[in-house]
């Protein structure tokens, strides 16, 4: 289901990004398309089998296994739009389906509420703070306690690290699956309070925040 665009039309933090998940060396997460940052995507072209620039090399890099790397922390803004397409499309390579228009709509009222109220920010297309986890051996980042919520210290302080959003939709919707299933099958339901309380008893990191279940609901409504 994932389109690969032809890497001269990504933006060229997903190309770092991507590239360094995969085991490369691009410098610097600057979005600058620098000596380090061409010369790893040739070596990635190289590879592959196709010049660099085409579609065939990002898919080719895509498929190629992440590594377990520690990453910059960047700043990864996506729209609320872009956010709900790769939520979409992300729920379809997970489950083979598409999502019900309750589930879409209570996922994106969580996605507003981890990244407008709880931790500002999108970071490294971690869509909805998936943490490492136990046996998590992709791309991380880290967070330190200074670095969140003024009003909520987080426990865990390493958070899964994605090239795209896509990518970083799968790992939620993957996430939920296996650790959450009882807050997935909730998402259904329209009651975010339920669904908050599912979350949290799932053992999902940010559900814990006190104010996270009226967040919750207030998103949603305004949906």
């Amino acid at each position: 289901m994932i389109t690969y665009p032809a890497t001269s039309d990504i933006s060229v933090v997903s190309l770092q990004l991507l590239l360094l998940t995969r085991g490369y060396s691009p410098g610097p997460i600057d979005g600058i398309r620098g000596m380090r940052t061409v010369a790893a995507e040739r070596v990635a072209s190289i590879k592959s089998g196709w010049p660099v620039g085409f579609r065939e090399v990002w898919g080719w890099l895509r498929d190629q296994p992440r590594v377990s790397v520690q990453v910059p922390r960047v700043v990864t803004p996506l729209s609320p739009a872009e956010i709900r397409e790769a939520l979409t499309v992300g729920h379809f390579d997970a489950f083979d389906v598409y999502p019900s228009q309750s589930r879409l709509r209570m996922v994106c009222a969580q996605m507003q509420v981890e990244h407008r109220q709880i931790i500002e920010g999108i970071f490294d297309f971690n869509l909805g703070h998936v943490p490492t986890g136990r046996g998590y051996l992709g791309p991380w980042f880290s967070m330190t306690a200074e670095e969140q919520s003024r009003n909520h210290k987080l426990q865990a302080h390493k958070w899964c690290a994605s090239a795209d959003a896509a990518e970083g939709a799968l790992l939620y919707w993957s996430h939920l699956k296996n650790t959450c299933p009882d807050a997935l099958a909730s998402f259904a339901r329209d009651d975010p309070s339920h669904a908050a309380e599912q979350l949290k008893t799932g053992g999902y990191r940010t559900a814990h925040h006190p104010d996270y279940a009226m967040l919750l609901t207030q998103a949603w409504r305004a949906m």
